[in-house]
Parts: structure tokens; C-alpha cells; sequence
């Protein structure tokens, strides 16, 4: 007779899978996501990069703008003192990319460790939810402490999480070809933008200002004037401009 030896990471793996699918529904009943998806089967990168479930929630902004937050959960089946903390320091990780953050650990870990991460969670405004790890069909989920959003994920990372984690594996939680614009840019006009993020007084901004988002011809000629390599720390601002092209390009087709 043969015998098979499963190691104990596949056994996490295979134990972990099967809570995947219930939390990202109790995350939409808790009306945290609008929808959510399992995504910790799909293997990406490093462990910093790869949350288990990924959720959206959908709201209306100002001016009948439609925003969107991410949301991403680690879970962790283990109750090693040593798994819990890095499935907290991935949960941290997780807040580059994304609005709220949650960690769900099993509600049998030790009594300290608990307290100590629901303390460290809460410092860190991850959100702690635990489960029961033995009734996969029934796990219980129960909130310890509330994830909050404090601030704002980079939108580049908000961006490339959407095309890794989501697109490229067909999940339908965004329209085609949309980005995340996050920050103090998300909810202003087109002329509130421009003058926020162009310098007064540049031929950038003059040429700019010259042409108003009227038309689709008038939206592309706005767009090459537009800069592609702006430095890292300005990336959000060119991701704010094209978006709200992109906004008012949707609001002329829904003209017609």
C-alpha cells in the first residue's frame, strides 16, 4: 500500500478554500460590497498581494458619479499564534490597494492572541472577524471590530489590484475599461479638476481649459494633451483626468 503524505500547508490550503466563497456572501448580507468574489484559489505574486476575497462597494458620488471601494479579506484557518500575525500583516498589506481591509481568523485561537490582534486591528483600522473553522457549512462569522476606511489606498496599486485580481479571470464587478480614481480629486467637475491639478497660467492649462468636454472630438483632443509620464507621486492626478473624461464621455453617449 501506498501511502500519501499531505503536508500541512496543502491541508491549510484545502481547509481555507472552503470559507472562501461563505464570507465574501456574508461581506455583501453585512452590505460591505455590493459584490464579492473568491480570489485566494487564484494564485498571484507574493502572499502581500493576494487576498482571499475581494469586494466592491458601488455608490453614487456627487454630480450622479458612480464611486467604487475595494474591499480584501485574509483568512486563516490555523490558530497558530505565528499564522494569525501574518495573516495581520498581510491584511495591512492589502490596505496599498484597497479601502477596507479584513482579517478572519478561527474564533477557538488562543484567548491572548485574539485580544492582541483585535487591539493591533483596531489601531490599524483592519476590520477582525472570527469563525467557526470545523462547521464550514455553517462558520458563523462574527465581527470583533470594524474595518475603516482612514485615508486613501494609491490609486495606481487600486488599478493594477483590479486587473490582476479581478479582470483577467473574467469577474464582472466593474464596466469595461473602468478605473478607480480615489482621493480629494473623486468628486469634482471637470473645471474644479483642472484647476486643481493643472499650474495657473501654463500653456498646458490654457490649451487645455480652450476646449470644452462637449463632444467626443473635443474629450480626445483634451486626452493627448494630456501627459503619460508624469513622476510616480503625480500618477493619481493623471488617473483623476482621465477619469472624469471618461465620466463625461459615458454621460454623452447616455445623451443620444
Amino acid at each position: 500500500m501506498t501511502t500519501i503524505k499531505i503536508s500541512e500547508n496543502t491541508k491549510k490550503i484545502i481547509c481555507e478554500k472552503q470559507f472562501y466563497l461563505p464570507f465574501a456572501e456574508w461581506l455583501v448580507k453585512q452590505k460591505e460590497c455590493t459584490k464579492a468574489v473568491s480570489t485566494g484559489d487564484k494564485v498571484r505574486g507574493t502572499r502581500w498581494s493576494n487576498p482571499d476575497v475581494v469586494g466592491v462597494k458601488k455608490y453614487s458620488g456627487l454630480g450622479g458619479t458612480t464611486n467604487y471601494e475595494l474591499v480584501s479579506v485574509e483568512i486563516k484557518t490555523s490558530i497558530s499564534t505565528g499564522e494569525v500575525i501574518t495573516g495581520f500583516g498581510q491584511a495591512c498589506a492589502y490596505k496599498l490597494f484597497s479601502h477596507k481591509s479584513y482579517l478572519v481568523i478561527p474564533m477557538d485561537s488562543d484567548e491572548d492572541t485574539l485580544q492582541r490582534i483585535k487591539e493591533l486591528c483596531e489601531q490599524h483600522d483592519i476590520g477582525l472577524v472570527v469563525f467557526d473553522r470545523k462547521k464550514p457549512d455553517n462558520p458563523a462569522f462574527t465581527l470583533r471590530c470594524s474595518a475603516k476606511q482612514r485615508g486613501k489606498p494609491n490609486p495606481s496599486y487600486v488599478n493594477k489590484s483590479i486587473q490582476e485580481l479581478l479582470k483577467k479571470d473574467g469577474y464582472d464587478i466593474f464596466p469595461p475599461n473602468h478605473r478607480i480614481t480615489t482621493g480629494e480629486y473623486a468628486n469634482m467637475s471637470w473645471d474644479e479638476l483642472v484647476k486643481s491639478i493643472l499650474t495657473p497660467g501654463s500653456p498646458r492649462r490654457e490649451n487645455i481649459e480652450a476646449i470644452k468636454p462637449t463632444s467626443k472630438e473635443n474629450i480626445e483632443k483634451i486626452r493627448k494633451l494630456i501627459p503619460n509620464t508624469w513622476a510616480t507621486k503625480t500618477k493619481k492626478k493623471h488617473a483623476a483626468l482621465h477619469n472624469k473624461l471618461d465620466e463625461l464621455e459615458k454621460s454623452l453617449e447616455g445623451q443620444k
